[in-house]
């Protein structure tokens, strides 16, 4: 991979610049971007950026405004200093006199200039608005109907369509199967309406071309199955017949004094429990369908004469019984009627697919409606060869140039309508226009917006010689990049994939932050290990592959939380002052780790603020909130009063309420209070209202008193913003 200088590249044909979070990706592109607006003298319409929200594409328009600004600063007369008060840097200044020259010479407009006037007709996109547009207006070339409703959600179809589905299907198939699939060990498949909506539907989309494996539902033999089926009813039959017969006697073997390994048979007195309950169910059942809903437990394997054996000590007696006998008859016949079910659940699975994606063609038809995967399905079968030869001939003439910015995100579906138009294989062909993708390849491995790390591959392919890098970093420090180079450069595959590697990158110079910790070490990255023997020792157990859950929930939240007050009271400093708790971050996997973590700082005395994507709704705060609304649109109600004043926010305690009552100055003069914010709400929405509150009641500072005040305040503030925009809508 060729080191990148955006200032060289040659503009033209398929390029793909691999960018790690840092490098500098957004900068390259707005680069680009101006050299295209003076080298090739395009217009901003002209060159079409594609990213992948909106808020992503809002800042991306930002950027590239700001950087066409920032090359016709550099060209001024006398200028001297660049952003941020930086000198400016001489290949702005250059491309800035090109483009002056350039005008000179065709006797007209300065292409930046002239870029910037009309820059609100950029052609700076979403994929889907991309895909909307070109769509609306080339109706014809693709076939959209004129009328299409365009709905940004299919979930309200997809979840009437799943069920209807699921009732169709299901509708000749024998109880015991049912029982079974629905109750029993089928329900592995998860075949019901909302787990198909959100594993099959949600996954597949609109894109009717997605490879689905099994090729084809696979057969059953339902006679077969019927048979497998009498066959397992029969051994339960056995089976309750024998436990009735002789349960006393197991339970006294299985209990009393034998030879059976104590680790294994920990609770032989709750299998037992369990047994009793089965085979009173199963007596007193009307039909033996309902056998099929029971799913064995692990245990059951150890009551076989098999399981019993292995389960004894050396030397030892095995147990006998009947009854053992017909436990394992149980597990073989279910075992062997287990296959057969898994066959039959799949082509279930396989025919709800099949069926689904003709039936949402049909309810999106018929009702006129566009979703955004139809977006770009339609508009990959509207540029199809042969009829779609001259749709990507008229969007090839229209955007000179694609840039598409985090690519890593791409699915094949939109890859095809990218390369289809822009992709030039033929190294002639590169001054006309070009492909230009711009993503991270360590990215695409997470099937982040349902990107397809295959999809990048086969990009980079196409690259062939023009696939370039980013190799500095311009945002970590120095030793954490080092760090991050050693951990993973150590290793051939560390993502696990051919094809995607880790290449190495640097830290911008002077990239050194002035911080030190007195008696720890200088490195990037540390690593705190719980050593196995250590945390067997601490537990009083033995610690297998991974350590119990307890003691992660608990002993290591706690040493983090000691470690990060460790850091707090050693004197560590940066740039020479002392590091307060706002300079930590802590990162978790799951919402339970953060509030774990965050207790466990608490409990350190170290104030902190959750900002994970926990339901704010759960909270505290929101019940408080409820408590302050309620107040708000009925203030004359004393009871009502008092209950938002028992919250954080206004800060009564149980003592003071003796002073609240129904006739007090101050119940009185607090009720005139919310009745002027219920008035502001009523006048002016409900962000006014809060605001007048939050100001007139001292709220802001009453929260902060508290040790994780900055977090009650938070979600306060996040509640409050959350009820703006619900009304706002």
């Amino acid at each position: 991979m060729n080191a990148l200088d955006p200032w060289k590249l040659e503009l033209g044909g398929t390029t793909l610049i691999e960018a790690s979070a840092g490098t500098g990706k957004t900068h390259t592109l707005t680069t680009l971007y101006v050299r295209m607006l003076v080298e090739r003298d395009l217009l901003p319409r002209e060159i079409l950026v594609v990213t992948y929200t909106e808020a992503a594409m809002a800042e991306l328009r930002e950027r590239v405004r700001q950087r066409i600004q920032e090359v016709i600063a550099a060209g001024e007369e006398g200028a001297k200093e660049g952003k941020e008060g930086s000198e400016v840097d001489p290949r702005l200044r250059a491309l800035a006199l090109e483009a002056r020259r350039s005008a000179e010479r065709r006797g007209g407009t300065d292409p930046l200039r002239r870029a910037l006037r009309e820059f609100d007709e950029a052609a700076i996109f979403t994929i889907h608005g991309f895909c909307q547009r070109t769509l609306k207006e080339h109706a014809f070339e693709s076939g959209t109907a004129f009328d299409a409703e365009l709905v940004p959600s299919s979930e309200s179809l997809d979840r009437t369509l799943a069920h209807d589905l699921w009732a169709r299907i299901l509708e000749g198939e024998a109880l015991p199967f049912l029982e079974w699939l629905r109750s029993g060990a089928g329900r592995r498949w998860q075949f019901e309406p909302e787990p198909l909506r959100r594993t099959l539907l949600s996954i597949l989309g609109a894109d009717e071309e997605m490879p689905v494996l099994p090729g084809s539902p696979p057969e059953t033999d339902v006679p077969e199955l019927d048979r497998r089926t009498k066959a397992v009813e029969a051994s339960w039959e056995r089976w309750v017949r024998s436990w009735h017969a002789r349960g006393e006697i197991v339970k006294g073997k299985l209990l009393g004094k034998n030879d059976l390994n104590k680790s294994k048979y920990k609770n032989p007195s709750v299998w037992l429990s369990w047994i009793e309950r089965w085979a009173e169910a199963i007596s007193t059942a009307e039909s033996l369908a309902t056998v099929h809903a029971l799913a064995l437990p692990k245990w059951w394997e150890k009551l076989t004469p098999e399981g019993l054996e292995s389960g004894t000590r050396k030397k030892g007696v095995v147990l006998e019984d009947e009854f053992f006998e017909r436990c394992g008859e149980v597990l073989e016949t279910i075992a062997a009627l287990e296959e057969m079910r898994g066959r039959r659940a799949l082509a279930l699975r396989r025919r709800f697919v099949d069926e689904a994606r003709k039936e949402a063609r049909k309810r999106r038809e018929e009702r006129h409606l566009l979703y955004f995967d139809d977006l770009l399905c339609e508009l990959r079968g509207a540029l199809r060869p042969p009829e779609g030869d001259r749709l990507a001939e008229v969007l090839r003439g229209r955007y000179r140039f694609a840039l598409i910015d985090e690519f890593q995100d791409t699915d094949p579906v939109q890859y095809e309508i990218f390369r289809r138009v822009w992709h030039e294989p033929d190294e002639t062909a590169a001054g006309h226009g070009g492909l230009i993708l711009i993503g991270d390849p360590k990215q695409a491995i997470y099937s982040f917006r349902g990107a397809d790390v295959f999809t990048y591959l086969s990009a980079r392919r196409d690259a062939g010689g023009r696939v370039h890098g980013l190799k500095t970093n311009w945002r970590s420090d120095a030793g954490l990049v080092r760090a991050v180079n050693a951990l993973f450069g150590r290793v051939r595959q560390p993502f696990g994939l051919e094809g995607i590697g880790f290449d190495p990158v640097e830290a911008r110079a002077g990239a050194e932050v002035g911080w030190s910790v007195p008696g720890r070490s200088g490195a990037g990255l540390r690593v705190l290990m719980a050593e196995r023997e250590v945390v067997g020792a601490h537990l009083g157990q033995t610690v297998g592959k991974s350590c119990p859950l307890r003691f992660g929930r608990t002993d290591l939240m706690d040493a983090f939380a000691r470690d990060v007050a460790d850091l707090l009271d050693s004197g560590a400093e940066i740039d020479g002052r002392p590091i307060v708790p706002s300079d930590i971050a802590v990162l978790g996997r799951r919402n339970s780790e953060l509030q774990r973590a965050r207790r466990a700082l608490e409990d350190m005395g170290i104030p902190c603020v959750d900002r994970g994507d926990a339901d704010v709704f759960e909270s505290r705060e929101a019940w408080e909130l409820a408590s302050l609304l309620r107040a708000f649109l009925r203030p004359g109600d004393p009871a009502l009063l008092r209950s938002a004043l028992a919250t954080a926010a206004h800060g009564v305690d149980a003592s003071g309420f003796a002073e609240w009552t129904d006739a007090s100055p101050a119940l009185l003069a607090l009720s005139e209070r919310f009745a002027e914010y219920a008035r502001i709400w009523s006048e002016s929405g409900f962000g006014r209202a809060f605001e007048a509150w939050r100001r007139a009641e001292g709220v802001t500072e009453r929260l902060l008193r508290f040790e994780d005040g900055e977090r009650r305040l938070t979600n306060w503030l996040h509640l409050a913003e959350l009820l703006r925009q619900i009304e706002s809508e």
